[in-house]
């Protein structure tokens, strides 16, 4: 019996009682000779730590408590950190909210809400943009009476800027100039007589695009005033200089066909026109008074190499319709007759290539 007692397990010890084992014949045997009853440690007990806590399962604590009791701390700071807002974007300023802000002094606030919406590459971030453009222009004026008669072709250099005050509502202007420009004489046969055009404009603009994408389809429209000059010398006996000007509308469309070119295509048109012609030593006055008007149209492109730099194109034409009453003070030079009710036309078209720079 001692023999089968020794050789059980000392940890089975530990689940009778600490009386019972004292009183126990048996248990005092095995203190003698090799074998001593020893007393658990902590780290030995984990049979004794189940029965316990199983007889006290009464006190034991629901599990969704014991889950948040055991729980980690979470930081709030991280939790904020990686909150995603769920209110919706704030809506772009309409074109009617830039025009009113600049009056009120809030253009930069509106205009900047605009602009964090589009892309960073979307020509609508520049606020100011400069245009460098060459080409040439073909001048045709029709007329009834041969000093009002003529052609030139010549090249000419284009300068023009565009401030935005907001990406939907800017100022601008541009100067055109033509140099090595010729036109026949009207009283000499294979003689020429050296004339130098002119044309300034300046525009209120607005801009409307269908859309926040860099493909988005726009209209460009405005309110412009336009002045064309042709200078001659004073001392011309065959030519007189002439001087165009008014206030008209014009209206452009751009269609991106991709994210770095965009078709454009438009027209304008100046119901009424200013038209007087410069004296020369001709002395020529076609008429008592005069009415007129101008139109034109054009097709061009961009190319964008980027937001700030791209590459433009035009052909186009202009076309003024000069009405005169009463009777020219000169006759014709060819016919001998004295023309009543002059009438001119006169054509430009054009072609040029330049460069856009913005920022």
């Amino acid at each position: 019996m001692i023999s089968m007692l020794s050789k059980a397990d000392p940890s089975t010890e530990v689940l009778l009682p600490a009386s019972s084992s004292s009183a126990n014949p048996l248990s005092s045997g095995l203190q003698s000779g090799r074998y001593q009853t020893k007393e658990p440690s902590p780290e030995d007990q984990p049979i004794y730590s189940a029965k316990r806590n199983k007889k006290k399962s009464k006190d034991k604590k629901p599990a969704s408590e014991n889950a948040a009791v055991a729980a980690p701390e979470v930081n709030a700071a991280e939790i904020e950190s990686e909150v995603v807002p769920t209110s919706p974007p704030v809506p772009a300023p309409t074109l009617g909210d830039q025009v009113r802000d600049i009056f009120k002094g809030g253009a930069e606030h509106t205009g900047q809400i605009y602009r964090e919406q589009v892309h960073p590459d979307d020509v609508r971030n520049n606020k100011v943009e400069i245009d460098f453009a060459s080409g040439t222009i073909y001048n045709n004026s029709t007329s009834n009476l041969a000093y009002r008669n003529y052609y030139s072709f010549a090249p000419f250099m284009k300068a023009g800027a565009h401030l935005w005050l907001t990406p939907l509502v800017g100022i601008s202007g541009s100067y055109l100039s033509s140099f090595s420009e010729t036109i026949p004489s009207a009283l000499s046969s294979g003689s020429t007589v050296s004339v130098k055009s002119e044309w300034t404009q300046l525009s209120i603009d607005f801009r409307k695009f269908f859309g926040m994408s860099r493909r988005a389809n726009s209209l460009n429209y405005g309110l412009f005033y336009d002045q064309y000059k042709m200078n001659v010398s004073q001392a011309e006996v065959s030519r007189v200089g002439l001087n165009s000007a008014g206030f008209g509308i014009y209206l452009n469309a751009r269609v991106p066909t991709a994210p770095t070119y965009a078709w454009t295509f438009g027209g304008e048109v100046l119901p009424s026109v200013s038209h007087s012609e410069t004296q020369t030593a001709l002395n020529l006055q076609s008429g008592t008074s005069n009415t007129a008007s101008r139109f034109g149209f054009f097709l061009g492109g961009e190319l964008k190499l980027s937001r700030e730099n791209q590459l433009i194109w035009m052909l186009g034409t202009r076309v003024e319709k000069d009405q005169f009453s009463g009777a020219s003070n000169l006759a014709d030079p060819y016919s001998g007759t004295t023309p009543n009710g002059v009438g001119v036309v006169n054509t430009w078209t054009y072609f040029n290539l330049g460069y856009r720079w913005g920022q």
